[in-house]
Formats: structure tokens, C-alpha cells, sequence
């Protein structure tokens, strides 16, 4: 069966070329049901753009352009990991680890994870048994779905989320149910009442990320008791993604699902080393849960990339073994003070609303501006301003008027980019009121 996908040989792609070849593979007989649902084109019979094909879209297009100030990035640009963490690395690279490891990974590795698990999340796991090393934390989200969920099962996922989670629960025939946050005047909220109701005989899961990515919510132990208590009552698995643990502000403490009663034995926890420790490039992970579904996981794990890289793990190792507490105290003081930088900014701008993010490192910003939802927003700024953001509708439906800020790129990149949103906001006010 031929495959029409563009002239072979050429370099580069516009953002036009990739759009239109992504649509004409959606509507062919030659891709999968399962690569299709990947896509949320149900979001275009709602009059919204599908959030995959926008992201595309986006990044073609910033692609393209010069001088763009990145307020969308995922990690610390700024920051290079610990250098600690970098010399494990280069002895890594120096005794020749080059060759496959374990599936499992490495055994050290995994006896300091649980460690680590025992000492700060309060979870008790069998390194033998009950965690395993990943690609990040990503192969940990769709290897939980892939192992949990079957076609036609309810997940219930909080509204705005981490933008993958759709897509994956999509790509295996999973049926999202949204359970909404409430942007409340005295911030983020998450309704216990509305939660409750969506429970229902068809649920099979609950997906959430903690802290909360985009919105920077932290559950508090309250909300994780209710989720836990439904649970528990109705016979329900718990994915929880953790990887913004290490970056909670304003003295909170983070909590895991997991450590709470008769949870461990069904909640799956995804934890990174890619954000707090500046090593995304790295992809290193780890994910724990009950010893069945880990057995499980193992198989997803040598199927879909053999094993995990053997430097991310060396490197991993170094954080959990080295001096790391002073290195991220300092990290985080910075952290905060351009949290509380950009909210005074964001604020600042008429139209433009902003809760102080707990748990994360992102700016979920409101911006009212009549006729420009979030989608037209973005590209207005990254077309006519030169930075890059991210649209809230990437998180959800109920995004459609919210912007994603990246506070983790360093002071002047952050005020570069602000200044440009600004005045090139501003403009467009301007014009409007003209019009």
C-alpha cells in the first residue's frame, strides 16, 4: 500500500507541509486506529484545534523564525545539573558502559531508589520487585495506561493535565472522563464533591500529575484522601504522576498517594530525575508500584526500547548518592524568586491573571482578550512577538483561556520574554479598541 509522504530527499519541512500530510495520513486506510485517536481530532468537532496537531503546528513554526525567546520550555534551560552528577557521568563514559544493561537496571540503582522511596515519600517497595528504571518519566505514563486500561474504559483524568496523558489514554482505547480544577480568586481548587460524581461503575483509573503540571497545584493530603477513599471503595488503580516532587515552594511538602493507607497495592508513581536535576537530555526515570503490575512493566520495557540508558542511570545514582540537598536548596531559592518575578509581571498586565505556582515551575496564566482564545493567542506572540508559549487547550478543553509560562529559564530570558508579551499584548489592545 503506497504512502504519500512528501518528496523524499528534501531538507526541512515547513509547518504547512506537516499539517497537511498529518491530516492526509488521519483520513487514509493505511493508519491505525491507534495512531489515529493519538491525534484528538475530536477536538475539531468541538470548533477547537486538536491539540497534537497545534503543538506540531507551534513548533514547526518556531522552527521557522528568529530570535524567539522560549517560554515554553519543560526544564531548567539555564541550569546545568549538579557537577557531581556530570563527573559520574564522565566516569561512566571512562569504564566503558556502553553495552546493554539489565532490563530491570541497574541493581544499585534500584536498592538506592527504594531507599530513597522509604526515607521520602514514605512508599515501602521491594527493589527486586516493585520499581523499575525508565525512559523518563513518559515510558512510565504509557506503560501504566497500556498495562491498566482496557478499550472502553473510563479513566478519570484532572482537567487541565499534563498534555500527553490524553493522547495515551486515547492511543489504548481508553475514554478520558474530565474531573475540572476550579480557578478560584484565592487559586486552584480542586472540587472533592465533582470528583465523587464522576466515579462510576465503568471507571478503571485515576490520572494525575502532582504537583500539578500545568497549574502548579499541590494536592493536599486532604484531596489525596478522597481520591484514595474512592479508590479504595471502588476498586480503582491510581497513576500518579510525581515528578515535580523535589520542586514544591513556599515551604509545602509534598505527599504521595502511595504512602497513604492500602494504596500502595494499587497506585503506580512516576518519578523523574529530569526536572529538579537539569537532566532531561538524559531520560532517566523510575516508576514503582504493586509487584504484578511491575512484572508487567518489565515486559513493556523490553519490547518498547530493551533497557534504560546506562549513563541516566549512573547519573541517577549520583543524585541519590551525592551532596544533592544543597545543590537544589539553592536551585529552588532561584526558582522561587522567578516564580515570584514572573507572577508580579503576569499580574501586572491588564487582562492577565496568574495563581503563584506550588508544586511546578510553570505559569498557568488567564489572558482575556476578546475573540483570541488560547490557540490564536500563542501563535499571535510567537508570530508578531517572538516568544514561545504554550496554549492552555494543550492541557484541555478548559484551557482555552489560559496560557502556559515556563518560569524555569532564567531571569533574563524570563524578562526578555515578558517584555516582548507585554508590549506586544499591549498592541493588540490597542488595535482593538481602535477597531
Amino acid at each position: 500500500m503506497p504512502v504519500n509522504g512528501g518528496t523524499r530527499g528534501t531538507i526541512g519541512v515547513s509547518w504547512e507541509e506537516r499539517q497537511t500530510r498529518l491530516r492526509a495520513s488521519a483520513a487514509s486506510s493505511w493508519l491505525s486506529k491507534t495512531a489515529q485517536r493519538a491525534l484528538l481530532l475530536e477536538y475539531e468537532d468541538e470548533g477547537l484545534p486538536s491539540p497534537v496537531l497545534n503543538a506540531h503546528r507551534m513548533a514547526d513554526l518556531g522552527h521557522d523564525l528568529d530570535d524567539v525567546v522560549n517560554l515554553s520550555a519543560g526544564g531548567q534551560i539555564h541550569r546545568q545539573p549538579p557537577p557531581f552528577v556530570v563527573d559520574a557521568v564522565r566516569t561512566a563514559v571512562d569504564e566503558g558502559r556502553f553495552h546493554y544493561p539489565g532490563i530491570r537496571g541497574d541493581a544499585d540503582l534500584r536498592t538506592a531508589l527504594a531507599e530513597k522511596l522509604a526515607r521520602e515519600n514514605g512508599i515501602v517497595a521491594d527493589p527486586e520487585a516493585e520499581l523499575l528504571p525508565t525512559i523518563g518519566a513518559q515510558m512510565a505514563i504509557d506503560g501504566a495506561v497500556r498495562i491498566l486500561v482496557n478499550p472502553g474504559d473510563d479513566v478519570l483524568l484532572f482537567e487541565p493535565e499534563y498534555a500527553s496523558m490524553e493522547p495515551v489514554i486515547r492511543i489504548y482505547g481508553g475514554r478520558p472522563v474530565p474531573v475540572p480544577l476550579r480557578d478560584e480568586p484565592g487559586g486552584w481548587v480542586f472540587d472533592r464533591d465533582t470528583f465523587r460524581d464522576r466515579v462510576t461503575r465503568t471507571t478503571r483509573l485515576i490520572c494525575f500529575s502532582n504537583g500539578h503540571n500545568p497549574t502548579g497545584y499541590l494536592f493536599t493530603r486532604e484531596d489525596l484522601e478522597t481520591i484514595a477513599a474512592a479508590a479504595r471503595e471502588h476498586d480503582l488503580f491510581v497513576f500518579a504522576d510525581e515528578e515535580y516532587e523535589k520542586l514544591v515552594f513556599d515551604g509545602r511538602r509534598h505527599v504521595s498517594i502511595a504512602s497513604l493507607p492500602g494504596m500502595a497495592e494499587r497506585t503506580v508513581t512516576a518519578f523523574s530525575f529530569s526536572k529538579a536535576y537539569c537532566l532531561s537530555g538524559l531520560r532517566i526515570g523510575f516508576m514503582v508500584g504493586p509487584a504484578a503490575v511491575m512484572d508487567h512493566m518489565a515486559n513493556v520495557i523490553r519490547f518498547n526500547a530493551q533497557a534504560v540508558s546506562t549513563l541516566g542511570q549512573r547519573a541517577a545514582l549520583a543524585v541519590l548518592r551525592g551532596p544533592s540537598e544543597a545543590w537544589l536548596r539553592e536551585a529552588l531559592a532561584d526558582l522561587q524568586a522567578d516564580r515570584d518575578y514572573a507572577v508580579g509581571r503576569l499580574n501586572a498586565m491588564p487582562g492577565v491573571h496568574v495563581h503563584p505556582p506550588v508544586g511546578g515551575y510553570f505559569l498557568f496564566a488567564r489572558v482575556d482578550i476578546e475573540g483570541m482564545p488560547s490557540w490564536a493567542l500563542a501563535e499571535y506572540l510567537l508570530r508578531e512577538a517572538r516568544v514561545s508559549v504554550v496554549s492552555g487547550h494543550q492541557f484541555g478543553r478548559t484551557g482555552v483561556r489560559y496560557l502556559r509560562i515556563s518560569g524555569c529559564v532564567g531571569r533574563h530570558r524570563l524578562t526578555a520574554g515578558l517584555d516582548r508579551m507585554e508590549r506586544a499584548l499591549a498592541r493588540l489592545r490597542a488595535g482593538a479598541a481602535t477597531s
